[in-house]
């Protein structure tokens, strides 16, 4: 078996006209008895179901061309939003959050050793070391750390729905402030 360099990437990705996106890879091994050294083409094509690349070209100058379809090669899509609110830039969805802020008690999850206190849209229900504005307790027995200021500013990216919260408190893993991120997703199986 016999295996060749197809070159080394020399450029960074480029968009063409028609949206795909072309890697460049030049100065691999010679070929044709030295006349050309060996390169790659590879260009990636938006499609909602990932492929493996194929081979579809090899010119006289010992160019590889390549084919790839793949969601990698999609635009993001991806918009900030206020007030738990936020609009999907591709097909004009609006989704608002605020249904979710618990009035009443804070949601509580936990991971065993630690209880997250979480509300949104809004700050918690209840106190976190005395903070008013917190949006995310972290508890273990008698400490709490806040885990970030409440916020209702909302992400819509790629389809995916994201929410961070900054400026809690500091001290963590040297002289770092806690900060949250609560992703949410959309389950389609869900009753």
């Amino acid at each position: 078996m016999t295996a060749h360099n197809l070159g080394f990437l020399t450029s960074h990705p480029s968009v063409n006209e028609d949206g795909s996106i072309t890697i460049i890879y030049t100065g691999g091994d010679p070929c044709q008895e030295g006349k050309h050294a060996r390169s790659t083409r590879i260009n990636l094509i938006c499609n909602d179901i990932e492929y493996e690349p194929v081979l579809v070209d090899e010119t006289a100058t010992c160019e590889y061309i390549f084919t790839w379809l793949t969601p990698a090669a999609c635009p993001r899509h991806l918009k900030q939003g206020t007030n738990c609110l936020v609009e999907d830039p591709l097909y004009g969805n609006v989704y608002d959050l605020n249904p979710l802020r618990n009035q009443m008690k804070d949601y509580n999850v936990t991971d065993g050793e630690h209880d997250y206190l979480i509300n949104i849209c809004g700050p918690l229900v209840s106190k976190c070391k005395g903070e008013g504005q917190s949006g995310v307790c972290q508890v273990k027995g008698d400490e709490q750390f806040s885990g970030g200021l409440a916020t209702s500013n909302l992400t819509f990216n790629d389809g995916t729905l994201v929410m961070n919260y900054y400026g809690g408190t500091g001290g963590c893993a040297g002289n770092n402030t806690r900060s949250t991120q609560i992703i949410f997703l959309c389950d389609l199986h869900l009753k």
